[in-house]
C-alpha cells in the first residue's frame, strides 16, 4: 500500500503529465517538419561546402598570382634602383 507521500508524488506526476499532453501533440505534428527542415539543411549544407571549397580553390589561385605579381614589381624596383646607381 503507497504512502499518502508516495501517493501526492503520483498525483502530481499524473497532473504533469496531463499538462504536457497537449504540448506532446504537438511535437507529433511538429517532428515530422523538422525532420525534413533538418534535411533540407543537410543539403545546403553540403551544397556550401562545395561553394566554400571552390572558393578556396579560387583564393589559392588568386594568392599565386599577388604572390608572382608582387615578385616581378620587387624584381622592377630592384633594377631601377640598381640603374638609378650608375645613371648620374
Amino acid at each position: 500500500m503507497a504512502t499518502n507521500q508516495e501517493e501526492r508524488r503520483l498525483l502530481r506526476d499524473i497532473d504533469t503529465l496531463r499538462r504536457a499532453l497537449p504540448d506532446m501533440k504537438k511535437l507529433e505534428v511538429i517532428e515530422p517538419e523538422l525532420a525534413q527542415i533538418r534535411e533540407k539543411k543537410k543539403a545546403i549544407t553540403q551544397d556550401l561546402d562545395k561553394v566554400k571549397s571552390l572558393i578556396d580553390e579560387k583564393n589559392d589561385k588568386i594568392d599565386a598570382v599577388k604572390k608572382e605579381s608582387d615578385a616581378q614589381r620587387n624584381k622592377k624596383s630592384e633594377v631601377r634602383d640598381a640603374a638609378e646607381k650608375f645613371t648620374p
